[in-house]
């Protein structure tokens, strides 16, 4: 099962989520073959948003924050 797969059933058929992490809640949202994660409520200024690759084995994004500070993400599942 590829990551994209796994991300597809955690969110559903509606392709949102949210979940709360240690007092920030982070709001999920897959379009396509694109994951976006809001620190705080969606469209907020600190968000990581990353593309799956063809085969869904990697994202491939960037965390970007208010103000600089961000970083470059790739992530493959095995």
């Amino acid at each position: 099962m590829s990551a994209l797969d796994l991300v597809r059933g955690e969110l559903g058929r509606r392709g949102e989520g949210s979940r709360r992490l240690r007092g920030t809640t982070e709001v999920y949202e897959l379009t396509d073959d694109t994951l976006t994660i809001w620190a705080g409520a969606k469209g907020s200024p600190a968000y990581f948003e990353g593309t799956f690759s063809a085969d869904g084995r990697t994202l491939d994004g960037e965390w970007v924050y208010p103000g600089g500070g961000g970083y470059r993400s790739v992530m493959t599942r095995r």
